[in-house]
């Protein structure tokens, strides 16, 4: 069984590309196309590994990002509201919002 390092609601940070943002959901494995990985992961990060959906700070963007390719965050980063409302999880309740 693989084990997840983070949480939903729990602040990361890009090792690569340095944008931080929050989880927002995990899969246990690289979940999406081999056409998709093939385009976008830059990093040669392994698909057998959790993946996670982050919310970008200060964007509206949400990427997809191997767990190798993340670190902690000790402070939680302001996320855009409209987006953060689409989510009904309860572990994410206590983020910081902005419009």
């Amino acid at each position: 069984m693989v084990r997840a390092s983070f949480n939903l609601g729990q602040p990361v940070k890009h090792r690569l590309y340095g944008y931080e943002g929050v989880v927002v959901d995990v899969d246990a494995s690289f979940s999406l196309s081999d056409e998709w990985y093939q385009r976008q992961v830059f990093s040669g990060a392994s698909k057998n590994q959790p993946w996670y959906l982050i919310l970008v700070k200060n964007s509206s963007i949400q990427t997809y990002v191997a767990e190798s390719c993340l670190e902690q965050l000790a402070t939680q980063p302001r996320v855009n509201q409209s987006l953060l409302r689409q989510i009904s999880d309860p572990a994410l309740a206590g983020l910081q919002k902005h419009s």
